[in-house]
């Protein structure tokens, strides 16, 4: 994969104040098409990594890079803003302008767009997040669910290469979050690389790999049922399994022997 179609982290260090780390010795890649789960407790670093991806933070030490573009050189910052999109959990924090077309317009002022360019995008976006019956209405007049499919919209409008979700599902009923993490799988499959940060294992039982993080080190990156089978065993992580998880791995075991032909190579 070139350089110039992911993220790349090497031994990524990040302290608030000297002496004290809250990350270290992170090293990962990220593909655009991806979708990367993030996990861990409260307090284990997950939203400092967001930030570091999205340039509102930068390393300490080690080597970021967004698509060839070093994430410590200031000249590069408003690129890599523009290629990695940060949507955090309150949407009530995150809107500036008093419709829902005007926000996503918006958010596409600074991209040197013509007039026309613009209206074509908002519509699109618009279409996209069956927001058009409420393009005249306030942002703060929208439930939680429609607030955050108006941030998905405004994001996905200006066409980034990496759209990063922090702990967005938290307030969400289950019906708004299937829905939601159906339209994140469809931006992945249009080349967009997805990745989610939560403290629910839930959430991503569908990405492609989680990578978990514990006192603001990497404790194991991989696909979700290895992810899940080791959470089940380490309650160090503080990371709550599904019961239906913990079930079937109490359960397989007496399947194989009961069947031993279903688990034959």
């Amino acid at each position: 994969m070139r350089t110039e179609e992911q993220i790349s982290l090497d031994s990524v260090k990040f302290e608030y104040c000297p002496g004290i780390p809250i990350l270290w010795d992170i090293t990962l890649s990220i593909q655009r098409g991806e979708f990367i789960g993030i996990l861990g407790p409260n307090g284990s670093g997950k939203s400092t990594l967001g930030r570091l991806l999205n340039a509102r933070l930068r390393p300490t030490a080690g080597i970021l890079l967004v698509e060839g573009l070093l994430s410590t050189v200031p000249h590069n910052i408003r690129r890599i803003k523009t290629l990695v999109t940060l949507i955090e959990s309150d949407p009530g924090m995150q809107f500036v302008t008093s419709t829902v077309f005007d926000e996503i317009a918006f958010a596409l002022q600074t991209l040197k767009l013509t007039r026309e360019e613009i209206i074509e995008r908002v519509e699109a976006a618009l279409t996209l997040f069956s927001l058009h019956s409420y393009r005249n209405s306030h942002p703060f007049h929208l439930s939680s669910g429609e607030q955050f499919r108006l941030l998905l919209a405004v994001a996905l409008a200006r066409r980034p290469h990496y759209l990063l979700l922090d702990e967005v599902t938290s307030m969400m009923d289950s019906v708004t979050r299937y829905d939601i993490l159906q339209i994140l799988s469809e931006q992945c499959a249009a080349g967009i690389a997805v990745i989610l940060i939560s403290h629910r294992i839930e959430d991503l039982l569908h990405a492609d790999r989680i990578l978990v993080l514990v006192g603001g080190k990497k404790e194991v990156e991989g696909p979700a049922n290895t992810v899940l089978t080791q959470a089940l065993v380490t309650p160090s992580w503080k990371i709550a399994v599904p019961i239906t998880h913990q079930i079937s791995s109490l359960l397989l075991p007496h399947h194989r022997d009961l069947f031993p032909e279903l688990f034959q190579k």
